[in-house]
Formats: C-alpha cells, structure tokens, sequence
C-alpha cells in the first residue's frame, strides 16, 4: 500500500516541471516557425501592397473592385458595369505589364505570372503573362497571393497575384536557414527534454 502513494508524490512533484517544459517548448516551437516564414511573409506584404497602393490615375485596384461590387448592388446596367470592367482591366494591364520590362533586372521586382479580379457575378478581369514559370526546385517557387477587395471573409470581389519575388540564390538561402532553425530547435528541444529528465 505504500509504494502507491510514494509514485503519486513524485508524478506531483514532476507534474510542474513537466507543464513548464511543455509552454517551453510550445512557446519555443512557435518562435522558430514565426522566424522561418517571416521573409515570407514580408515578401506577400509587399505585393499586397504593391496591388492596393499603386494608382492607375486618381484609383487603385481594390477601390475599382469596390467600386464594381457597388454598381452590382445598385443594379446598374449591363453596361456600366463594363466600363468600369474595362476600367479595371486597364488598371490590371498598368500594373502588371511594367513588371515584364523589368524582367529579371531590379533585386525586389516581382515576377508577376498572372494578375485575377475575380466577382460574385461570374466576371473575371484576368491579365496573364504567358511566361513559363520556374520549375520546382531550381527555378524558385511561384507563390499566390489571394484576399477580398472588400476585407476579410468577403468574397464578392477576390484580387489573386501570381508571383515569384526572389530569385533561386535568395531561394536557396532561405531554405538553409530553415535547416539550420530546424537543427536548432531540435538541439534545445534535445537539451530541454534532458534538464527536464534530470
């Protein structure tokens, strides 16, 4: 009967220790994978940026989608819908077509493949590039960037960007860094599990 209640002590006692390891490593784990995507992430806010702030005149992208969604709404003609359809294509082509001048020739000019406004109606303003794009892996991989002109969850009015900003050198850098976070997450894991066996 007594051996019972000694091995209840120590899973007490080892029950903190075991608490704090696990937030550790959690709290560690989310750090590194924050670190490893964060020029990913910095690379998507750039586009995203590139889409919403660059004027074609006096409006950008998103505020002539918003637009369109408005004239949808208030049931405006089949052709004023297509002016501002063609409004948009044109903003679509000021954007996108600059990017293929400058093909390969500034460090953090996007490769733009494909540029898409896609509407709850069925319309979709598209302007595509016609480039072959990169083969995985020594090409550098094309990413998508896809979100509502009109803010989260709405999805009458969807911008997609398809892109590749970085080229196979700054590629290939990025995934040694994320072996190396890999190897070192796993080294503090390794030790944090051996000072918490201790």
């Amino acid at each position: 009967m007594t051996p019972r209640p000694v091995v209840w002590m120590y899973v007490a006692g080892l029950a903190p220790v075991v608490l704090v390891w696990a937030i550790l490593v959690t709290w560690l784990a989310s750090l590194l994978a924050d670190r490893a995507n964060w020029s990913d992430q910095s690379d998507e806010a750039a586009v995203r940026e590139w889409l919403d702030e660059t004027r074609n005149f006096r409006k950008t992208l998103p505020e002539l989608a918003r637009e369109y969604v408005r004239l949808a709404d208030e049931g405006a003609g089949e052709q004023r819908l297509g002016n501002k359809a063609e409004e948009i294509d044109e903003q679509v082509r000021a954007l996108a077509e600059p990017t293929q001048v400058y093909l390969n020739q500034l460090p953090l000019f996007p490769e733009v493949y494909r540029i898409e406004v896609a509407f709850f109606d069925g319309r979709t303003i598209a302007w595509d590039s016609h480039l072959p794009r990169p083969k995985r892996p020594t090409g550098g991989q094309v990413r998508v960037l896809e979100y509502g002109a009109l803010g989260p969850g709405d999805r009458r009015a969807v911008i997609r960007c398809d892109y590749r900003l970085h080229a196979f050198n700054r590629q290939q850098q990025q995934i040694e860094d994320r072996q190396r976070t890999g190897l070192v997450a796993a080294a503090l894991l390794v030790a944090a599990t051996l000072l918490a066996a201790l």
